[in-house]
């Protein structure tokens, strides 16, 4: 989001898929991780989609349109967006 936000989109998509590959092709299915927060423990599907989306949003701001309309796409089939 940070990358976003200052307006260095390559960093924000880099930043997307070290968080893309580290939850790897489950796509969090069935997955969480406890944050140490005394919260309760999170869904690794949550994290994907927010990944995804803004990885989508920083391919627009380059003008990326077929790349960000695939991760989309990627996002709206698992559930976000």
């Amino acid at each position: 989001m940070t990358g976003l936000k200052i307006g260095e989109p390559k960093g924000a998509i880099d930043d997307a898929d070290i968080i893309l590959q580290f939850i790897g092709p489950s796509k969090g299915e069935d997955e969480t991780i406890d944050l140490g927060n005394g919260e309760a423990a999170k869904s690794m599907k949550d994290f994907f989609g927010k990944a995804l989306m803004r990885k989508a949003e920083a391919l627009e701001q380059l003008e990326r349109w077929e790349d960000a309309a695939q991760a989309w796409r990627l996002a709206v089939e698992s559930g976000h967006g």
